[in-house]
């Protein structure tokens, strides 16, 4: 009545029925999965038979008992999924993805119990070979990306955590980008079961390469453009600006991202007479505002300082021709403006010079005519005449007249010169008595010449006179006493000095130093103080020729002079003069460094003069050293606090806005008591110990310099002891 079924489904032979199995074999049948047609039901019920022959006494086979345990219900689930697998593995074998499991047993094992057959197309290795071997799907694994996958694929058997990852694997020696994405599950046997896939994504990370490439060529562009560029939306809103802006700007990105009603005060646009940019007189707000391109130049008023800036800006429109931002090109003229002015007040100077000298020359005539004709006719008079002592006052006030009128001369560039080939050494030493009853004795007067200083070949007379004007001014600007220095050093003036000291001319020169800690100059007096007959004493104190006789000589002599100087701080005048090369008995012999000295130390550079940081930097760079770079104390102290170790060497100026360079060292060292630092100033050293910006011993190296000297002394900063306050 029964029509047994095979676990399949087809027809069970008669010799197959359980009955029949025990009978044959005469051993116990264990679960047989059988199949029963039952017509009176219309179905098929599943059980799971057993069977156990029972013998007697003699071994005589007796008896079979059979059972039957119902498992339909449990036949349908699995064979619900044996289909759903079929069709997972018809979609798994169809996707353009490699589909997997990946098994590790409690002992650490791993195993693949299934790959699709994706495999092949993409990494070039069939299911088989993976599911007999797993380690060769992970000898596949790039040998950099082999550690990185263990140790995810570990960490998510350890959190039973999904996991992302993108890494790299080679078919035929080419490099591919996969991309991983599974999840784990624990089983009940303890082992880690994750179901997951890689996707091949070479082409996708080929083109985000191609695009980063492209960005970063686009960005190392703007980077590396002097001119600041930034890109504003319609509201105004800084999304865009390269690393010369934000330079400029003296800003953070998150500090510039504001509407255009909070965009000219956010960057302290101002007009050149101080009061601030109305938001529509800003290039980049009106070119948002009213569609226009424009250009303006105004002030920005950063912490630091006040800056120049050019802007030119113009509107971004979309295809309809509406507004959707603006783009503005800006650059700091700051230098470039004070270059101009150095150059206007060259032909100022030179102009003023000019007309001197002609006054000058014409007033000599008028003076010699008076003078001796006041002489032939006091010749003529007895002392005791009336007319003896007015003639003699006429003949007084025309030696002044022509002392005033030398001075002129001097200032114009028209004195006759008998240069002799000298070591100021010799000349100043000569001078030190004179000047010691000159300057009065509450006054320190500090002498530090160079041994080996070059010869020059100058006027002695005119020097003698620069050198006592000088004396002279720094007397009058410390009414209660102080000290005074001069100094004398060789140095060799180049390309990149006359970048920001546009007067100078390239070569070897000898500079005299002279030194007060006065009350300092101003930035207005400092640009007129050359000038003839400007003065700042009082009236009957002077007659506003000294410094002006003093230019004059020195450019006579084919030198150059500048002023360093800070109100409260002190003066320093610095003469250069060139270097003559004499008989060559009558020079000391100076040895050469053939090659500059390199390194590989981290070298931070605190200046607040730009072209002096970017001379700094380009040196330094060339010879190996890592630098980093900031404009005052402030930002040195931010950059460091980023750090994760300390700079081998600080360089920085001894005078800054914000905050001086010992100020800066004393906090470095409460934080790196083991840092070296190396100081350069336009001060003279000997100036900066006095009056105690520094104490005795701190390395400082003098401005100008060059190359060479530079470089030497980093090195020998770097390979000393750290300097201490």
């Amino acid at each position: 009545q029964w029509k047994f079924l095979r676990d399949d489904g087809s027809d069970m032979p008669l010799d197959e029925y359980p009955v029949n199995q025990v009978l044959s074999t005469n051993e116990p049948l264990r679960n047989l999965i059988v199949g029963v047609n039952r017509p009176q039901e219309g179905d098929t019920a599943w059980v799971l038979a057993n069977g156990f022959p029972v013998h007697r006494d003699s071994g005589r086979l007796e008896h079979i008992i059979i059972t039957f345990i119902g498992i339909t219900e449990r036949k349908r689930t699995e064979e619900a999924l044996r289909e759903s697998e079929a069709k997972n593995r018809r979609i798994s074998e169809n996707t353009p993805a490699i589909v997997y499991q990946f098994k590790m047993s409690p002992d650490g094992a791993f195993t693949f119990p299934f790959v699709n057959e994706q495999i092949m197309e993409i990494m070039g290795v069939s299911a088989e070979e993976v599911m007999r071997d797993s380690s060769k799907l992970i000898s596949l694994v790039h040998p950099e990306d082999q550690g990185m996958f263990v140790e995810n694929v570990m960490k998510s058997a350890k959190t039973l955590e999904p996991y992302h990852d993108v890494f790299r694997c080679l078919k035929d020696g080419k490099v591919l980008w996969v991309e991983c994405r599974t999840s784990p599950d624990l089983m009940a046997d303890g082992s880690i079961l994750w179901d997951g896939f890689f996707v091949n994504i070479t082409e996708r990370k080929q083109a985000e390469e191609a695009l980063k490439e492209t960005q970063a060529r686009l960005q190392a562009a703007m980077d590396h453009s002097q001119a600041g560029i930034a890109l504003a939306d319609s509201e105004g809103k800084i999304v865009f600006i390269n690393k010369s802006g934000l330079s400029i700007g003296g800003k953070s990105m998150d500090e510039l991202a504001v509407s255009i009603d909070e965009y000219v005060s956010s960057w302290n646009l101002c007009h050149f007479d101080g009061s601030e940019l109305a938001k529509d007189e800003s290039p980049l707000a009106r070119a948002i505002l009213y569609g226009e391109a424009n250009s303006l130049e105004f002030l920005v008023r950063r912490p630091d300082k006040d800056i120049t800036v050019m802007t030119n800006a113009a509107p971004i429109k979309d295809e309809n021709g509406e507004i959707t931002g603006g783009v503005a090109i800006f650059m700091d003229v700051t230098e470039k403006r004070a270059l101009e002015a150095q150059l206007r007040q060259a032909q100022k100077m030179e102009g003023i010079g000019q007309l001197a000298g002609g006054i000058a020359h014409d007033f000599n005539n008028l003076l010699t005519v008076i003078t001796v004709n006041a002489e032939m006719a006091k010749d003529q008079l007895n002392p005791g005449d009336p007319l003896y002592e007015d003639l003699n006052e006429i003949i007084n006030s025309g030696e002044k007249t022509a002392d005033l009128t030398r001075q002129l001369l001097a200032f114009s560039r028209k004195q006759t010169l008998q240069p002799k080939v000298l070591n100021l050494n010799t000349l100043i030493s000569n001078l030190k008595k004179m000047l010691l009853r000159l300057i009065g004795e509450d006054i320190d007067l500090s002498f530090k010449l160079q041994s080996d200083l070059w010869n020059v070949n100058v006027d002695p007379g005119q020097i003698e006179q620069v050198i006592i004007n000088l004396a002279v001014n720094a007397r009058d600007a410390m009414p209660m006493g102080g000290k005074l220095t001069f100094e004398t050093v060789t140095t060799i003036i180049n390309d990149e000095y006359i970048e920001t000291h546009p007067e100078a001319t390239p070569g070897e020169y000898v500079m005299v130093g002279v030194t007060d800690n006065g009350s300092g100059i101003s930035e207005d007096v400092k640009s007129k103080m050359f000038e003839p007959f400007y003065t700042t004493k009082d009236v009957g104190k002077g007659t506003g020729l000294g410094l002006s006789t003093v230019y004059g000589i020195v450019k006579q002599s084919e030198g150059f002079i500048y002023v360093y100087s800070v109100e409260g701080e002190g003066t320093s005048f610095k003469i250069y003069l060139p270097r003559v090369i004499a008989e060559p008995d009558e020079l000391i012999k100076r040895g050469e460094i053939s090659k500059a000295p390199r390194g590989s130390e981290t070298v931070l550079i605190v200046e607040d003069e730009a072209g002096i940081r970017k001379v700094v930097i380009k040196i330094l760079n060339r010879q190996g050293y890592q630098v980093l770079e900031a404009e005052n104390g402030g930002s040195a102290l931010a950059l460091c606090e980023k750090l994760d170790k300390p700079v081998d060497l600080l360089v920085t100026d001894v005078i800054m806005p914000i905050m001086g360079g010992a100020e800066l060292m004393r906090r470095l060292h409460a934080r790196w008591p083991d840092l070296k630092v190396l100081f350069m100033s336009g001060y003279t050293e000997n100036a900066i110990v006095h009056h105690g910006v520094l104490k005795p011993g701190i390395p400082y190296l003098q401005k100008p310099f060059s190359p060479m000297n530079f470089l030497v002394r980093v090195r020998e900063v770097l390979n000393g002891s750290p300097g201490s306050v």
